[in-house]
């Protein structure tokens, strides 16, 4: 009986410090998808269509990404996509918060196919 609470333990343990080294924090989840361009929305989004015939909208692109998505000669470019999701409160015409949240998607790595 003690050595298979200590192999809990031990198991236990563990399982927290690989929590703590590679951080399974949920908004710091990297999703990776190959889609098509199709340019940018009225709502000032890009939008890409994926292999399922699924369209994803994107609201940022980091600072780092040398590649202009304005520029209209991506359009109907393949591209391998990395982005993040992250999470903001909605706000009324006033700018009082409504209590809703809403995500943006942001891509953090993006590369010609």
């Amino acid at each position: 009986m003690k050595t298979q609470l200590t192999i809990v333990v031990v198991i236990l343990v563990s399982i927290a410090i690989m929590g703590f080294k590679y951080n399974f924090s949920p908004q710091d989840n990297e999703f990776k998808i190959e889609a098509t361009y199709f340019g940018v929305t009225i709502d000032d989004q890009f939008e890409f269509l994926n292999d399922d015939d699924e369209y994803i909208y994107f609201d940022n692109v980091k600072d780092n990404i040398k590649i202009d998505l304005n520029d209209e000669k991506y359009i109907d470019s393949r591209f391998m996509i990395n982005w993040i999701e992250s999470e903001s409160e909605i706000k009324n015409e006033s700018g009082e918060p409504t209590g809703e949240m809403q995500i943006h998607k942001t891509i953090t790595k993006l590369k010609i196919m």
